[in-house]
């Protein structure tokens, strides 16, 4: 029992060199905590100011009422033509009204 807590406080001594190991430690996590935190205020701005972009560009164009769409980044713009243009390309006529 008493080797196991001497082999405790050698541990925490890291052989004379336990100010320099545990301040290094210690300096690591509040580094680590304080960019936590800085990533998630950043965060918090970048979607604030979209938001306040979205109700601008809503209000000046009159579409407050209506929700915007989100367009996925692996939508291509073929994707989201009308499909009487898709049958066109493909050599169809579309039918006329």
């Amino acid at each position: 029992m008493a080797s196991m807590i001497e082999s405790g406080i050698e541990f925490f001594r890291q052989g004379g060199y336990a100010f320099y190991v545990w301040s290094a430690f210690g300096l690591t996590f509040v580094l680590l905590i304080a960019e936590t935190l800085q990533l998630r205020q950043n965060r918090r701005t970048i979607l604030s100011r979209i938001g306040r972009l979205v109700q601008l560009r809503n209000s000046h164009t009159g579409m407050a009422d209506i929700p915007s769409t989100r367009v996925n980044a692996s939508d291509d713009s073929a994707a989201r033509q009308p499909a009487a243009d898709s049958a066109n390309r493909s050599g169809k006529q579309s039918p006329r009204a």
